[in-house]
């Protein structure tokens, strides 16, 4: 087991995971568990603990930047090990020119190329005051586990007067006030409410005001004169800064196969896999063969004992020993055909051997049911020859088919007989399961639709039309006496003779009393 630990151990790489190797628990197992726990957690059904599922980083990653010349402007680890995925991250850059990004393993891993991949951001130019631009990148791991640059912008500050935004927005006021205003003197007309009074006492006040405001309006322009007028010409509108989003494209060159790689890549798997399944072939028919071998070397001891000659018997066993060590010296490697063949020619004799056995099993079986379908219409015959009325509507024809069948097959039947009880258990049957069973399928096909034919249905006389119908309201309106004079008198009906005692009419038994 320490051995075995050893080499696995060496072969997975345990200095790379910093893991032991398990061994109570195999990655079937593992796969079956961890997918019965998922079902439970989002079936209805089942109420579980609470788990967090996270999958995390192997390695760490670190992405580096270059100058236009080409240096190394900086580095960074984004994402460190054993940090949780899908994750992403929002780098910001200065740049005047296109950014080239550099992605790879902080840590060498085997069997891995260090370099993921390349990323070039662009088109990125320098500021309006020369400056550099300000560069946001977002850097994601997603589910898979693969780095991606997700996406990139340009954030740009520019300046928007205060006052187009201002008189934007009191148009909108204004806008909203006057359909407020048009809603309310709707909603009054319908009401009916008159106040005339009020607003005319508004107005005039407004009116006031607004006169008094241009009198003074005039007296400051008066007194500040032509002063005034240039400084407001000179005043500068106020402004606002305001942030704009200018989308990048993200180049990507990832170190991988070119097309022509990839195509030979997928050839040279599919190959792979065909050989696989032909390994799988060649064995599997070689362990078909090693499986008979063992099976049968069982049996002939045991259940397939007599039903072969003790010669032949030996002949067969040398005959399988011969196969077993065939099988582990020249047929260690032998092709798929090869093996086979060497099985067909086993099973000529052990087939013959099997078919003894299987039909003395069932061959008992088969002649009892042959033999109830010819009892049960013998007695269906013995019923028709006692008038039985049941079977009073069978046609002389059909009885006498019945009668003709029942001999012909009872015939087959005794020398069915005769051949079972001569057959001899190391011998081939004389006659097989399946014979005896189309026997009595023909014979039943004959004999059973004229015995379950169904009696004719007898229809009742039909009603004669002339004569009306008597209801029971005509029933008992009709007099119990006829008041017809001359209507015939009733004739008494004869009373019974009472029945002779059998005591006084047979002179033996006066005899004997």
């Amino acid at each position: 087991k320490q051995w075995y630990q050893r080499r696995v151990a060496i072969t997975a790489g345990e200095e790379v995971l910093h893991k032991t190797c398990s061994t109570t628990l195999n990655a079937d197992e593992a796969a079956a568990r961890g997918c019965a726990l998922q079902c439970a957690i989002l079936s209805p059904a089942f109420k579980v603990r609470d788990f967090a599922i996270n999958d995390i980083v192997q390695s760490g990653i670190k992405l580096v930047w270059y100058n236009p010349d080409g240096t190394v402007g900086g580095d960074m680890e984004v994402f460190a090990k054993g940090h949780v995925f899908p994750f992403s991250k929002m780098l910001t850059f200065y740049r005047k020119e296109n950014l080239i990004l550099e992605a790879s393993y902080s840590t060498p891993v085997q069997h891995t190329q260090t370099v993921i991949g390349r990323f070039e951001v662009g088109p990125i130019k320098p500021a309006e005051d020369g400056s550099s631009t300000k560069v946001k990148v977002k850097v994601k791991v997603d589910i898979h586990g693969i780095l991606t640059v997700e996406s990139a912008h340009t954030v740009t500050k520019i300046q928007v007067p205060i006052e187009e935004e201002k008189k934007e927005e009191k148009k909108e006021v204004k806008k909203a006030e006057k359909k407020e205003g048009d809603k309310m003197e709707t909603e009054e007309a319908e009401n009916g409410v008159k106040e005339e009074s009020k607003p005319n006492e508004n107005e005039a006040d407004l009116k006031a005001e607004k006169i008094e405001k241009a009198d003074s309006d005039d007296k400051m322009k008066v007194e500040n004169g032509s002063d005034d007028i240039i400084s407001e010409d000179k005043k500068k509108p106020k402004t606002k800064t305001k942030t704009v989003q200018n989308p990048l494209e993200v180049t990507i060159s990832k170190k991988g196969f070119t097309a022509k790689e990839l195509q030979e890549a997928v050839e040279r798997e599919n190959a792979m896999i065909s050989t696989d399944k032909l390994i799988k072939d060649r064995l599997m028919a070689k362990n078909a063969v090693e499986e008979y071998v063992y099976e049968m070397r069982d049996k002939l001891y045991s259940k397939l004992e007599n039903f072969i000659s003790e010669s032949d018997k030996d002949v067969y066993l040398a005959e399988l020993s011969k196969t077993e060590n065939w099988l582990y010296d020249e047929g260690e490697n032998c092709q798929k055909q090869v093996y086979i063949d060497k099985l067909a020619e086993l099973r000529k004799v052990g087939d013959r051997i099997m078919t003894r056995y299987t039909e003395n099993e069932g061959r008992q079986g088969a002649l009892n049911l042959l033999g109830t379908s010819l009892v049960h219409v013998r007695k269906v015959l013995d019923l028709i020859r006692n008038k039985d009325e049941k079977y009073d509507h069978l046609s002389e024809e059909d009885i006498k088919t019945l009668a003709e069948k029942d001999a012909e097959f009872q015939g087959v039947f005794n020398d069915f007989c005769n051949k079972a009880t001569s057959q001899k258990l190391d011998e081939d049957p004389l006659i097989t399961v399946a014979q005896i069973n189309l026997k009595r399928k023909e014979f039943e096909d004959k004999c059973y639709p004229i015995v379950n034919k169904p009696k004719p249905k007898v229809e009742p006389p039909p009603v004669p039309a002339d004569e009306p119908k008597v209801t029971k309201e005509e029933e008992k309106d009709t007099p119990m006496e006829s008041t017809d004079a001359n209507a015939t008198p009733e004739q008494p009906q004869e009373q019974p003779a009472p029945a002779a005692d059998p005591a006084a009419a047979d002179p033996t038994s006066m005899e004997l009393d």
